[in-house]
């Protein structure tokens, strides 16, 4: 593993991580379920067409081992993505918006320029901060607790001047399933009384403001059912995760 990926790893890991202890307190297991935010008052539309900038999507599909390891899968992460990407896209043809893709979507090894890596890894680090400070009360900061006030910064600005749009939709996304032996697992620990977690999905999407950088709506999803890898159900996961959405 190079530097590089290693470095993404060690983001990835402590993002998961930090998601992981954090969707017990905000969601019941089961069905779907969101906790939105957003700007509120503050936030105003543009009059006439609206057009949005679809940041790489982060997704990664994973084999959740019977220790509870999880194993990523690079084919199933594959396919999970681009279908990710085709609900994002109609999914705002839907809503008579604008998009406007990064890069080319159906390449599976493009690369995020290197001047707007870093914007990419800010997301990941503020969406994982608002999803700490803002669902628990006792983790809220003192100069954020009554407001919506996220950002991330002049960087946002670069990426309008090179790409356009009006807005960036910045989508995070994980999904797990479980082995046969974790399933086997489950069902003898089931049988005295002991439950322990199986295979799940964790995302947040962000849109953020391309003229000040600033976070206008945010939102959270986690569910015990749902497949990226089937077209269709990831269409359903996106609609749920956008339907806050002030666009």
């Amino acid at each position: 593993m190079s530097p590089a990926e290693r470095k993404r790893f060690d983001l990835r890991f402590l993002l998961r991580l930090r998601l992981i202890l954090l969707v017990p307190l905000l969601f019941a297991a089961g069905c779907a379920q969101t906790r939105s935010l957003d700007a509120g008052d503050a936030f105003q539309r543009p009059t006439g067409e609206v057009t949005v900038l679809l940041m790489p999507a982060d997704v990664e599909i994973s084999l959740l081992t019977t220790g509870g390891l999880l194993e990523p899968n690079a084919a199933w992460t594959e396919q999970g993505r681009r279908n990710v990407v085709a609900a994002l896209k109609a999914e705002m043809e839907e809503r008579n918006i604008k998009v406007v893709s990064y890069a080319d979507d159906s390449n599976p090894t493009y690369e995020v320029e290197p001047e707007h890596l870093q914007l990419v890894k800010l997301h990941e680090a503020v969406g994982g901060a608002i999803a700490l400070h803002k669902f628990i009360p006792a983790l809220a900061l003192p100069t954020k607790k009554d407001k919506f006030d996220w950002t991330l910064g002049e960087g946002v600005q670069r990426l309008r001047e090179s790409h356009g749009g009006n807005y960036a939709l910045f989508v995070y996304a994980e999904d797990s399933f479980s082995s046969e032996g974790r399933v086997a697992l489950t069902v003898a620990l089931a049988i005295l009384g002991v439950g322990i977690q199986g295979g799940q999905q964790i995302a947040f999407a962000s849109l953020v403001d391309m003229d000040s950088g600033s976070v206008v709506w945010f939102n959270v999803l986690n569910s015990g059912v749902g497949d990226l890898r089937d077209p269709e159900l990831a269409r359903g996961t996106i609609d749920t995760l956008l339907d806050s959405a002030p666009l």
